[in-house]
């Protein structure tokens, strides 16, 4: 058994560590949203005038500190079924910068009520096009 100092010692001990842990964690501030992407990607427009495809505008916008190429996921889809998907490059977009592009992507099935949307991901090897 442990004496009763014992169990006061290991009480205060406790104590002292938790208002550490507060203090430092006071210190720190509170938790920021880690951001793993932090870019914007949006669609400008999206024109499906022509039959089979789907000439896309959309920008890029890096939200971080350093310079970075984006691989841009563009897809055109109903609310019941995806039409028509592609892949954009878009490289060297400075910090704080909006990059414009364009994509046509092959599309099938009706485009009435179609949309297009654009999804960004950091892709920092190069390539040929947006450049």
């Amino acid at each position: 058994m442990r004496s009763q100092r014992q169990v006061r010692y290991f009480a205060v001990t406790e104590a002292c560590l938790a208002v550490a842990a507060v203090v430092v964690g006071l210190a720190l501030g509170p938790p920021q949203a880690s951001s793993a992407e932090p870019v914007k990607a949006s669609v400008t427009r999206c024109d499906l005038s022509t039959q089979g495809a789907a000439q896309v505008t959309y920008t890029v916008t890096n939200a971080d500190r350093v310079t970075h190429g984006y691989r841009v996921e563009l897809s055109v889809a109903t609310d019941t079924a995806p039409l028509g998907w592609g892949i954009s490059l878009v490289n060297r977009v400075e910090p704080g910068v909006t990059a414009t592009a364009h994509a046509m992507l092959p599309v099938t099935g009706s485009q009435a009520e179609a949309r297009c949307t654009a999804r960004a991901r950091t892709n920092d090897g190069r390539s040929g096009h947006h450049g």
